[in-house]
């Protein structure tokens, strides 16, 4: 198999089920800074010595990124084989933060410029694009109209509070790795 199709050159690309859009469509937006935080995690990991949890917990938030991907690239519909983000994912970032937040409460009242360590460099830059995929789901859901499937479908709901609380733990890990005074 040829990872060069060339199916699109003239500006087109497939959706997960098929259909092809322009590549300038707002899905692909938020598919490409997905894919983006997708692997600004992965990269997250290398360098210093990470301890195992933390790798473990990047390395499920790369799992949970690549099925939401899954579900845009569905046009929000969740495949078959693929569970949506739930409340329970969001409640296990929510419980990180905690944990975080009450390991580092002291130290978090100072102001700090980002990347005092190339791995609160590496976090703050996954804690950024993190922020754009936010802000790219919720444009797209916003002029593709899901805020009625909302009602229908509160996964969506979760995504949207996925990606703001993964950035909220992203900012914690940038902040624990930084050198303060």
């Amino acid at each position: 198999m040829s990872i060069a199709t060339k199916s699109g050159d003239k500006g087109n690309s497939s959706l997960y089920d098929g259909k092809r859009l322009s590549k300038s469509s707002a899905v692909f937006d938020v598919l490409g800074q997905l894919d983006e935080l997708h692997s600004r995690l992965g990269f997250s990991k290398f360098g210093d010595s990470l301890p195992p949890e933390l790798i473990q917990n990047i390395e499920k938030a790369q799992d949970d990124i690549y099925r939401l991907m899954s579900v845009v690239g569905f046009e929000m519909k969740c495949p078959e084989h693929i569970e949506s983000i739930s409340k329970d994912d969001v409640e296990f970032l929510n419980k990180k933060v905690e944990d975080l937040e009450s390991q580092i409460k002291e130290r978090l009242s100072k102001f700090i410029r980002p990347g005092t360590t190339e791995t609160a460099a590496k976090f703050h830059l996954v804690r950024t694009a993190c922020r754009t995929a936010e802000r790219k789901l919720i444009e797209y859901l916003t002029a593709e109209h899901f805020e009625d499937m909302q009602k229908e479908k509160p996964d969506i709901k979760y995504s949207m509070q996925y990606l703001n609380r993964l950035s909220d733990l992203a900012f914690l890990w940038a902040y624990k790795f930084e050198e303060i005074d």
